[in-house]
């Protein structure tokens, strides 16, 4: 309203707010009504159960091979730029399976326990969008983490809360800014 943020809208209801974080990865723009340089980059896993023991991750450029305390295998993932497609594919699968018994050649007998495919945020420069978004005054962006959204969540909850408090964050946050774009 005006520029400023009054509040989200949720299931047909308003709820009233000051300030209002969109972290909704590559439908971040959509939501907040903003143009934000996102789109979701593909990547696909899956999850194996040897019947040996591996004690070390094991990555190469093509992909990684990362134990669990459980014993399962963590093998990924694919980085596929082909829009919000989100189907596990017969070609991911294979690519990942080669590329993880050229790491490890016994894992050939190993079970496959799960696949999944998830849409990773990407900005147009690889880095996040995270800050105050120019000439909305309230409105807060968090995206586009891509392959660390995990790794940067607890700087990136710490930057929210800076901002939401009306504190200056102690990290310079301008190569991250909305409005380097």
């Amino acid at each position: 309203s005006g520029g400023k943020v009054t509040g989200v809208q949720v299931g047909g209801r308003n709820h009233g707010a000051e300030k209002v974080i969109v972290a909704a990865g590559s439908w971040s723009g959509t939501i907040a009504g903003i143009d934000a340089p996102v789109r979701p980059i593909k990547g696909q896993g899956l999850l194996l159960k040897p019947s040996f023991a591996v004690a070390h991750v094991l990555e190469s450029f093509a992909g990684y091979v990362t134990p669990g305390r459980d014993g399962h295998l963590l093998i990924g993932a694919t980085v596929e730029d082909i829009g919000y497609d989100q189907r596990v594919t017969a070609a991911g699968m294979q690519k990942l399976l080669s590329d993880a018994m050229r790491l490890a050649p016994d894992l050939h007998n190993a079970t496959l326990v799960r696949t999944w495919a998830g849409l990773r945020p990407c900005s147009v420069d690889g880095l996040p969008i995270l800050g105050p978004v120019a000439g909305k005054n309230g409105l807060l962006m968090a995206t586009a983490h891509f392959r660390n959204g995990i790794l940067l969540a607890p700087i990136t909850a710490q930057l929210m809360v800076d901002w939401v408090q009306g504190r200056t964050p102690a990290l310079d946050v301008k190569p991250f800014a909305p409005d380097r774009f």
